[in-house]
């Protein structure tokens, strides 16, 4: 089987200072060396007034309109309302025309995926879970009714989606297999389960973050580990229908991969963000599922930072963007000095990001939620403004962030914490695109 261990030794720690292009980084434009992996075979306060700055400047006194209550929908059969959500809002310069909105949805979920498409968002619920434990359950993202839930089986954790949106592959921790789910207008048609090779200190492994590769939608890219819950050691494994290929690779000492992207045609990219060795991994992938995988440092720096890659570039939820135009060496683009959830989108039109500061669970407060359009080539705020508020907690980062139709769903916590879904919808920069 073609299996790829990942990662570094190292102690965990904050990470370092920011520099002239981010938090430890190489200087922008300079390409990282190569590192050859060795291988052998075999949470809400007042309504807070939202901001629209200029380029690149801060602005505390710009005007925003009233506080405006937005009724939100709570997630189950039917579609119940659930209490008002007071949002503030300000992002586009005209007074005419839609604002984007924050509601939550209420269903407690472990990981989502969306389709823009279809505008349907895919959680797996906890086996702990009050409302359907143990399952897969699909959900419009736009009246925020539940349209379908089946059983899927015990502690489904992680999703990817292929390109089209017909083929769905979720990590089930308690079985220690994959699951094929194919998707028929809104029915969920799940295949058997896949078992995953027994290759984590012998035992066997759960798939984490995971990939369908570009133009497939059965070749699975996925980061396996010992448990759910630890990212601490990992191997990386190209599954072929669920299934881990043969001609392993099998690496001594590496581990911490916690993140994954598709890149340009025949490669994908790899972060370890669970410590502080913070690398960043090219892995080229051959017509005959060979891997072929090269360390790069000191390109993304941050702990948990989530992938994402549009049109030559990795951009990650740490604020750090890295050019793979030439994919086996990729170089440090630069540093958003916003740094969090990140939707890249098409052409020089910049991308959107959900940045959400930490507050301590208990305070009684919640903590705003900013969107912002920032430009990708000047790495500057275009615009800002607080669309909302969500409960204080530990970390409260967005994470899991898709698009739906004209919006963007997430979750809030850490990568492998239970969380509420939230959906900004009527974003302008998403429609029509």
């Amino acid at each position: 089987m073609m299996i790829l261990a990942l990662g570094a030794c190292d102690t965990f720690g904050p990470p370092p200072d920011e520099g002239v292009c981010g938090r430890g980084g190489a200087p922008c434009g300079t390409t990282s060396p190569a590192v050859p992996v060795t291988t052998t075979p075999n949470t809400v306060p007042p309504p807070i007034r939202a901001t629209l700055p200029n380029a690149g400047s801060a602005c505390s006194t710009c005007g925003g309109r009233p506080s405006v209550q937005a009724p939100v929908a709570a997630a189950g059969r039917g579609g119940s309302p659930a209490s008002a959500a007071t949002r503030t809002i300000d992002w586009n310069d005209a007074d005419a025309g839609v604002e984007p909105s924050l509601a939550p949805i209420m269903l407690s979920a472990r990981h989502i995926v969306a389709d823009a498409a279809r505008s349907r968002i895919y959680a797996t619920v906890a086996g702990n879970a009050q409302s359907y434990p143990n399952s897969l359950v699909s959900i419009d993202a736009q009246s925020a009714k539940i349209i379908r839930d089946i059983p899927i089986g015990s502690e489904p954790h992680t999703l990817a989606l292929s390109e089209d949106g017909s083929t769905l592959w979720v990590s089930v921790a308690g079985s220690a297999s994959v699951r094929r789910v194919d998707v028929e207008g809104d029915e969920l048609k799940p295949a058997e389960p896949k078992a995953l090779p027994t290759t984590c200190f012998d035992k066997p492994c759960v798939a984490g973050a995971m990939v369908v590769l570009p133009g497939t939608k059965d070749r699975v890219l996925a980061v396996l580990k010992e448990s759910a819950n630890t990212d601490s050691t990992t191997v990386i494994a190209l599954l072929e229908n669920g299934v881990a290929q043969a001609n392993e690779l099998m690496p001594n000492s590496l581990f911490g991969v916690s993140a994954l992207s598709t890149g340009p045609s025949g490669y994908a990219y790899a972060y370890n963000g669970s410590n502080s060795g913070f690398d960043f991994f090219a892995i080229a992938i051959s017509d005959a599922a060979q891997l072929t995988v090269t360390k790069h440092p000191g390109l993304i720096s941050g702990y948990f930072a989530e992938l994402t890659y549009r049109e030559d570039s990795v951009f990650a939820s740490s604020g750090d963007v890295v050019n793979v135009k030439m994919p086996a060496a990729p170089m440090r683009a630069g540093h958003f000095a916003m740094p969090g959830a990140i939707w890249p989108l098409p052409g020089k039109a910049g991308a959107l990001t959900v940045s959400i500061p930490n507050a301590a669970a208990g305070s009684g407060m919640g903590v705003p939620v900013t969107l912002s359009l920032v430009n990708v080539e000047t790495f500057t705020v275009s615009k800002s403004a607080v669309v909302g508020t969500v409960p204080a907690g530990s970390s409260v980062q967005a994470r899991d962030l898709s698009r739906v139709g004209a919006g963007l769903a997430f979750l809030t916590g850490r990568t492998n914490d239970v969380s509420n879904i939230y959906v900004l919808n009527d974003i302008a920069e998403l429609q029509a695109k």
